[in-house]
């Protein structure tokens, strides 16, 4: 195939996808956003649906269907696919030289990609971290999804503002606005009405999450939210210092996703916890985790990313 000179960086997380074409001079062509490709939850039909939307609306936004390089980070992996995973998810609905597919923290740890020693933290729908030493090894903790972890993510944010807002209601816990908020977030008749909206038919957990938004913003003035928000910034610490355990103090730390970015409050509590261990390198990621997918396309490709192509992406692409 000749070298078409495009690249296209995917950030598939658990709620949305968000893909970023360039040229090889790191002009971004098209971003575009679609439904998540993550195929643990919305089965492998649907997600390879939803990237062919994706894809669709680059294409006539741009006119580009042919890539040079391609990486998929997907939230459905917890490290780079093998053939067989690539193959069940890719075939025939890419047109490229190159393809990879990893976790979707490795696109956000790409953002990084000219460090030595560095980490990546993320909380969005779901919660992860992952880690680069100085030997170029990855490892990962969390990713265990909403059943079985996620903490610090928005979910668990959202189902503990839940369930105090009803027992806040019921007497058995603390009084909270989160009641008020709870009926008025689901467009609930009354409190007894949310038993309908969550199990007849089961709300979505993408829905579910998006309550985590009133859980922080309204920590800034109910007690009961607050330690909510604080709790679960807690308790995503204990699984980044685990992660970090055998790595120095002065390991670049780079932290994103919805709850990070929204929630000042989860933020600096969980900044502060780190720091209180001695982690003080600590910013939100330099650039955003598409962008690292771009960067991971390149690199696939065999060429370099040059201080060029970082200033432009990141003028047109932004964070």
């Amino acid at each position: 195939m000749q070298k078409s000179g495009y690249f296209l960086g995917i950030d598939g997380g658990g709620t949305r996808t968000v893909a970023l074409c360039t040229d090889a001079s790191g002009t971004v062509l098209a971003k575009v956003t679609g439904d998540s490709i993550n195929f643990y939850s919305e089965g492998m039909e649907q997600a390879r649906a939803n990237m062919r939307d994706v894809l669709k609306k680059i294409e006539e936004l741009t006119g580009i269907c042919e890539y040079e390089s391609v990486f998929i980070g997907s939230s459905a992996l917890s490290g780079r696919a093998d053939d067989e995973m690539l193959s069940d998810f890719a075939f025939d609905i890419f047109n490229a030289e190159n393809i990879v597919m990893d976790s979707d923290l490795s696109a956000a740890l790409m953002t990084m990609y000219d460090s030595g020693e560095c980490a990546a933290v993320i909380s969005g729908t779901g919660s992860m971290a992952v880690l680069k030493t100085s030997q170029g090894e990855i490892k990962t903790a969390g990713g265990w999804g909403y059943i079985l972890g996620d903490e610090g993510s928005a979910y668990a944010i959202a189902v503990d503002g839940i369930r105090a807002g009803i027992r806040g209601f019921e007497g058995s816990g603390e009084k909270t606005v989160l009641t008020d908020e709870l009926t008025s977030f689901f467009n609930a008749s009354d409190i007894y009405d949310l038993i309908g909206l969550f199990y007849d038919p089961p709300m979505e957990r993408k829905k579910i999450a998006d309550f985590a938004r009133c859980v922080c913003d309204v920590a800034e003035h109910d007690c009961v939210a607050r330690n909510i928000v604080s709790a679960q910034a807690q308790s995503l610490s204990r699984t980044v210092l685990a992660l970090l355990k055998d790595q120095s103090k002065d390991i670049k730390i780079g932290l994103w996703g919805g709850v990070v970015l929204n929630s000042h409050v989860f933020r600096n509590d969980l900044i502060d916890i780190l720091w209180e261990q001695d982690y003080k390198n600590i910013s939100v990621l330099p650039f955003s985790p598409e962008v690292g997918a771009v960067f991971g396309a390149v690199l696939a490709s065999g060429n370099e990313i040059t201080e060029s192509f970082k200033n432009n992406i990141s003028n047109m692409a932004g964070r």
